[in-house]
């Protein structure tokens, strides 16, 4: 109960029948509650996360049942101070919502010792109330040390490798989110799957489904359908080495176009499908298939994505140099299962001023990427371009 106790209640029975003594232990009920009483009540409650209320005391003297969502929820600080105290030290505090790190500090403790079984996924679904399921996926042996083709294990139309087959299992699993991640981002689901999951699993997708059921009428005798469903599947595939989504360089109008350019050849890389952002903070360029292939242009976008070498002449078509095609095309570090490629060089590339603009392109013909801010060799010879 919080319920306050007045200190007269110390006092011995002859004390108590002087009323002199009374006002004085009254008196410092009134001075010392607000200034010490109930920081000394806080210290007592700094890991209470069942925090009542009048409304839960009475429910309790009644023997009502109580919701979860009746009871005090502390401040969020104090509530992310919890969860690292209980040994969940999530990288940025805005991950989850303040009911979520109430869950978890409330029944962390008990996860604990489930750790390392499949509860895992169980306990993700009960903290953030979703409903998620996991998929250990299976990788095609080709003979490398890459990973190819994840599949689903009920998924899988090959012969494992033990019975002569090139199908092997790995620790990536895929989640499956029946109805979405609601509010919550991939970003954050992902943090806290490496927090929760079992140590050597790794996090190779998130599945969203949503599944719509076909409809009658049901105020007419025959069949007749007055609403049909479809079923939609979104996967987003991630990546231990960073993430997917990051902003693109600033895009500026051009009054023409620059001559000068990365390397050589008669194809320049225009808009990629996306940005891909390492664990370091350096975005590259990441290329869906549909966006690898080259393309003619009839008219040439006046448009140059990257800041202008002089911040004050934006404009300038001399500000920028572009790039020419690349020398091949390699895989989104730590995501095998993506079909995205990243563009790579087999050297750091030079600038050079061509004679002609080229009119073909790979990639989106909305604008042409350029000024980098320097060069990373992102795999043994293999050089890319980073913002």
């Amino acid at each position: 109960m919080s319920e306050r106790v007045p200190r007269s209640v110390l006092l011995p029975p002859y004390l108590a029948m002087n009323q002199y003594f009374v006002e004085y232990t009254d008196a410092l009920d009134h001075v010392f509650g607000p200034t010490v009483d109930q920081k000394l009540r806080a210290l007592q409650n700094i890991r209470n996360m069942w925090v009542t209320n009048p409304v839960i005391e009475q429910r309790v003297v009644d023997h009502s049942t109580i919701d979860l969502s009746e009871w005090t929820k502390p401040e969020r600080e104090l509530l992310v101070k919890q969860v690292n105290l209980l040994g969940m030290k999530l990288r940025s505090a805005g991950v989850l919502a303040d009911d979520d790190y109430l869950m978890i500090s409330r029944f962390v403790g008990q996860y604990w010792f489930g750790k390392g079984t499949h509860a895992f996924v169980e306990f993700i679904n009960f903290c953030l109330n979703i409903d998620l399921r996991v998929h250990r996926l299976w990788a095609e042996d080709q003979g490398d040390e890459e990973y190819h083709n994840l599949t689903r294990g009920q998924d899988l139309t090959g012969t494992p490798i033990w019975d002569g087959g090139d199908w092997y299992p790995t620790t990536h699993v895929e989640l499956e989110a029946a109805g979405g991640l609601g509010d919550l981002t991939n970003e954050a689901l992902a943090e806290f799957f490496y927090e929760i999951a079992n140590f050597n699993l790794v996090l190779a997708a998130i599945d969203s489904s949503f599944r719509m059921p076909i409809v009658g009428n049901p105020y007419r005798a025959d069949t007749a359908i007055v609403a049909m469903g479809v079923m939609q599947e979104l996967v987003s595939v991630l990546s231990t080495e960073g993430r997917y989504g990051a902003d693109a360089p600033p895009t500026n109008d051009t009054s023409g176009f620059t001559l000068r350019q990365f390397g050589t050849g008669d194809v320049l890389i225009a808009a990629p499908s996306g940005w891909f952002l390492d664990l370091t903070g350096k975005s590259m360029m990441v290329f869906d298939p549909t966006d690898m292939g080259e393309q003619e242009l009839s008219a040439l976008p006046m448009k140059m994505i990257g800041e202008p070498v002089d911040p004050d002449l934006p404009t300038d078509p001399k500000q920028y140099t572009v790039f020419t095609a690349p020398t091949s095309w390699i895989r989104v570090p730590g995501s095998s299962r993506s079909t995205a490629r990243i563009p790579v060089w087999n050297a750091e590339q030079t600038e050079s001023v061509a004679s002609s603009v080229p009119t073909r392109i790979v990639g989106r013909p909305t604008g042409y990427v350029s000024n980098p801010k320097g060069w990373i060799e992102i795999s043994p010879g293999n050089f890319t371009p980073y913002w």
